[in-house]
Formats: C-alpha cells, sequence, structure tokens
C-alpha cells in the first residue's frame, strides 16, 4: 500500500507530467499561425508546402515579432494568449484544407521526438555554465515584468537578449515557477526545422530515416541547459530549407522569399555575438550564387547593411557597451603574425579540433562523402551552389577561428580553452547549411536508381 506521501509525490509527477504535455501542445498551436499549410501555398501560388513548411515560416516571423516587443512593455501573457486564440480559431476553420492524413508515420514521429526531448528536458532541468551565468539573468529580468534596460544591471550585459526574451516568454506563459517549460522552444525548433529540411527528400522511407538519424546525430542535450546554439542553428537550418529548394516558386515570388532572407540575417545577431558572423556567411552565400542577378545582389546587399546598421544603433543607444566577450588587443596582431611558432601551433590546434568535432558530430563524415558525390555529379546551377557553401564557408569559419587566436588578449592557455570549448557549438550551429548536401545527395542517389 502507499503511503500518503508517496501518493502525494506520485500526483504531484502526474501534474507535472500533464502540464508538460499541455504545454508541448501549446507551441504546436502557436507556431501554426499565421501561416499554415493552405494560407502559405495561397500566397506563394503552390501547391508544395506543407505544415511543417509553414511552421519553420513562422519560426522566423513570430522571432521577428519577439525581437521587436522585446524593446516594449507588452504583457506576454496577454499578447501569448490572443495569439493562441487566433491560431486555434484559423486552424479550425481551415480544418479540412489543413490537415490531411498524408504523412501520418512522419508526424508520428516528429510529435513523439518533441514529447520525448521535452520530457527527458523536464527531469533533469539543471541550467548548464553558461545558461545560468550569462543567459539565465536576462530570462529572469524579462519574466519579472523587467525591460531591456534593465539587462545593463546584469554581467555580460552586452550579450544579445533575443534568446533570453523568448524564453522568458513561454515560460511566462506556461502560468508556472518551472523556467525549463520556457526552453522547450529550443526542442521544439531544432527538431521542427530538421524535420522541415527532411521534407526535402524525395523518398519517404529515406525522408523518415534521415529525420530519425539527423536529431539523434545532432543532439547535444547539454546544450538545452540555456545555451543559444539551437536557437543559431534552427534559423539557418530554416534558411537553408527555402533557399535551395523551390527554385520555380522563388522566381515567381522573389521579393517575398527576399523578405524572408533578409529576416533570417537580421536575426541571427540578435540571438548571439557568433549570429553576426553566421549572417555575414549566409549573405556571401547569397552573393556569390545564381538566384539573383547583379542589380538585386546589390539592393539586397544595400538593404541589408542598413538593417543591421540600425540594429547596431538601436543597441548601441540601448545597452551601455555594445562589445564581445573578450577584450581585442590588435597590438598583438602584428607580433603574432610574424610568430611563425605561433601561427604554426594555431593552425595545428584549429585542424585538431575540426577533427574531434567530425568525431563528435559523425553526421559530418557523412556530409563531406555527399559533398564529394554531388561534386562530381551535379554540374547544374544549384549543384555549383550547393559546393560554393560547402568549400566557402568551411574557408571563413576557418580563418574566423584563426584570427581569434591572433587578436584575443588573454592568457596564454586560454585561448586553446576557448577554442575547445566553442569550436563544436560553432560547428553545430552551422550543421543545417551542410545537411543540404546530404539531402541533394539521397536524391540524386534516389533518380538514379529510379532510371
Amino acid at each position: 500500500m502507499y503511503s500518503f506521501n508517496q501518493f502525494s509525490v506520485i500526483l504531484t509527477r502526474l501534474d507535472e507530467l500533464l502540464l508538460t504535455i499541455i504545454f508541448i501542445s501549446l507551441f504546436f498551436i502557436y507556431f501554426l499561425f499565421p501561416f499554415n499549410k493552405y494560407f502559405l501555398n495561397k500566397i506563394l501560388s503552390s501547391e508544395k508546402f506543407g505544415n511543417i513548411d509553414a511552421i519553420g515560416v513562422n519560426i522566423i516571423f513570430h522571432s521577428l515579432i519577439f525581437l521587436l516587443i522585446s524593446f516594449l512593455n507588452v504583457n506576454k501573457l496577454n499578447f501569448g494568449y490572443i495569439i493562441i486564440f487566433l491560431s486555434v480559431s484559423v486552424n479550425l476553420i481551415y480544418f479540412k484544407k489543413n490537415f490531411t492524413k498524408d504523412n501520418r508515420i512522419l508526424n508520428l514521429i516528429y510529435l513523439t521526438l518533441v514529447i520525448v526531448f521535452c520530457l527527458k528536458l523536464s527531469s533533469y532541468a539543471a541550467l548548464e555554465w553558461d545558461g545560468l551565468g550569462h543567459w539565465f539573468y536576462k530570462t529572469q529580468i524579462f519574466f519579472q515584468g523587467g525591460n531591456i534596460h534593465d539587462l545593463n544591471k546584469v554581467v555580460y550585459s552586452f550579450y544579445p537578449h533575443l534568446g533570453p526574451y523568448v524564453w522568458s516568454f513561454f515560460w511566462k506563459l506556461s502560468n508556472s515557477e518551472f523556467e525549463y517549460l520556457g526552453r522547450f522552444f529550443y526542442i521544439f525548433i531544432f527538431i521542427s526545422s530538421l524535420f522541415c529540411l527532411s521534407s526535402r527528400i524525395n523518398n519517404y522511407n529515406l525522408k523518415i530515416l534521415f529525420f530519425i538519424s539527423s536529431v539523434l546525430l545532432l543532439t547535444e542535450f547539454t546544450l538545452f541547459g540555456g545555451y543559444q546554439e539551437y536557437f543559431l542553428f534552427s534559423i539557418i537550418t530554416i534558411f537553408s530549407c527555402f533557399y535551395f529548394f523551390f527554385e520555380e516558386t522563388f522566381q515567381k515570388n522573389k521579393i517575398k522569399f527576399s523578405l524572408f532572407y533578409l529576416a533570417i540575417l537580421v536575426l541571427l545577431p540578435w540571438i548571439k555575438d557568433e549570429g553576426l558572423v553566421g549572417s555575414f556567411l549566409l549573405l556571401i552565400i547569397i552573393m556569390l550564387t545564381k538566384k539573383y542577378n547583379f542589380k538585386e545582389k546589390i539592393f539586397f546587399l544595400i538593404s541589408y547593411l542598413i538593417l543591421i546598421l540600425i540594429s547596431y544603433e538601436i543597441e548601441k543607444n540601448i545597452k551601455t557597451s555594445v562589445d564581445f566577450q573578450f577584450a581585442f588587443d590588435y597590438k598583438n596582431l602584428f607580433n603574432n603574425f610574424l610568430n611563425i611558432k605561433f601561427i604554426f601551433n594555431s593552425i595545428t590546434y584549429i585542424i585538431f579540433e575540426y577533427l574531434k568535432v567530425f568525431l563528435r558530430y559523425p553526421i559530418w563524415i557523412l556530409i563531406f562523402i555527399s559533398s564529394f558525390y554531388v561534386l562530381r555529379d551535379m554540374s547544374d546551377n544549384k549543384g555549383y551552389s550547393i559546393i560554393l557553401v560547402t568549400t566557402f564557408f568551411i574557408k571563413i569559419l576557418i580563418f574566423f577561428l584563426f584570427y581569434m587566436l591572433l587578436f584575443i588578449s588573454v592568457q596564454d592557455l586560454e585561448p586553446i580553452w576557448h577554442l575547445q570549448t566553442s569550436t563544436f557549438r560553432l560547428i553545430l550551429s552551422i550543421s543545417g547549411l551542410y545537411l543540404v548536401m546530404l539531402v541533394f545527395f539521397i536524391n540524386l542517389k534516389e533518380n538514379l536508381l529510379i532510371k
């Protein structure tokens, strides 16, 4: 027989489990608005998009809205309830047009993965090092009704604030004292972005295999402990889902897609400092590939630079400082650049860390194999653009890490420690871009087998 205390503990855990499952369902409701499958296809005059594509678009849309309202004193509960009410109303009206029996197995796997990951987080909800030391203070400020100016009172006030704001938003929406419910957002967008990319694979069975494998192989569960890497990862992956596919739809809706790409590029620096690097790299991809003509590229570039400058001015005027985590000492640049031993050691450390990352995430081995195959057998414009992504992105990232070692003014061994603790996170955050190579490889092999 259960004692009263044991029975009470069981009821408490069941109550927490029920709260978790109900709150997970709110994410699906929230991010099926304002676009769903029916609206997205109607707006883009297409029949190719599914609800997971609509969720991807809505993640970008709502992230942009979150950024805007983070500067205002908006009541999070009222705002969230309005979105949920509108989403339920709209999706009920268009239920038959929106929800069909297609992809039932894949949708069930998607739902199961989200639930299992969230339940695992709720069973071990500890905040990790950076989550507690850098990001949670900002989250608390927003959760307790503070505003953007209050961020100046915490350590690392110059860190971007979008992630903590979203975290606090869904924590507030849960009407609970459990802050980890707000972190379900990172799990939801991580799995959703990979589901969106998986949907680009033609073969249904391979689509399921790719989806499950990519989620499991790219999961670093400690990063759900308050880190922002999966926010960066998801935004970049969603970019990949739409940039390298739907060429015909893009040509018919170039302005709409361009605004979507601009939103992604502007959002990235507000998530993490490294997001600015990611933003520039995605811009380089857009400039080098052939989706736009020369005049369109110039206009896109000017628009991007204006928006980035506006973002910088807004942040500078609100925060006491706009800075990076480490103090840069440019005086060391000349000395280090002439130090052959230092340069050799830096390159050695970087290569070693890259090899460690590829072993840590074995899916990168498959990405490299598929890249060589696509390079050999794919000669159209789309294949050429993917090769540019692969070669150029890696080169720039290597130079970024190399110059980081040159510029940072810290003690002798600390650059190595920072390289060891940050390289895998940088690689992880851009993995969604390179997974496109694996998607193209799978589709190419499938086409050859059909022929």
